[in-house]
């Protein structure tokens, strides 16, 4: 076989993984089902976070003014979260987390995440990771972090 056949192939499997790469939090979906047919806490099958979304921005404060930085689309960072209450992402600390919740807060809606299946009895103090979901009116999320006073946030466009 020639140099130049293998080169080629090779440049075809570089660009099919790269393809494939955005589809790869449904695939943890697909391998790591949920565990029995137990109640998740807090997750409403028709919530409008039920769905795959594409991290699109990053907001943060280095102590005087806010950022908002642009996030790339190529390679995507995706979460999905399913009606079940399976979560999947690539986003770069996300990547462990296998569940989540939606918890009422006062006039608002806290995400948590957790890496192993929660129970019904979520202490919403107790929470290892979570967000405080807002809801744009462009379509948009902006998941801020609960405990960052500056306002940090995660944008995300919702991809279907």
């Amino acid at each position: 076989m020639h140099k130049t056949c293998l080169i080629e192939k090779d440049v075809v499997a570089f660009e099919y993984l790269k393809e494939m790469r955005k589809y790869f939090p449904w695939i943890l979906l697909l391998i790591f089902p949920a565990c029995g047919d137990d109640d998740l806490c807090c997750v409403n099958p028709n919530n409008e976070l039920i769905g795959s979304w594409t991290l699109f921005e990053r907001g943060y404060s280095p102590g005087s003014g806010y950022i908002v930085d642009p996030v790339s689309e190529t390679p995507a960072q995706t979460m999905v979260m399913a009606s079940d209450g399976r979560f999947a992402s690539n986003i770069q600390q996300l990547e462990t987390y296998r569940y989540f919740a939606i918890i009422p807060d006062q006039d608002r809606e806290i995400l948590a995440l957790f890496k192993s299946r929660p129970s019904k009895d979520v202490d919403i103090d107790q929470l290892e990771h979570s967000y405080i979901v807002e809801h744009q009116e462009d379509g948009t999320v902006k998941l801020f972090f609960r405990f960052c006073i500056e306002g940090c946030h995660l944008g995300l466009r919702k991809t279907n």
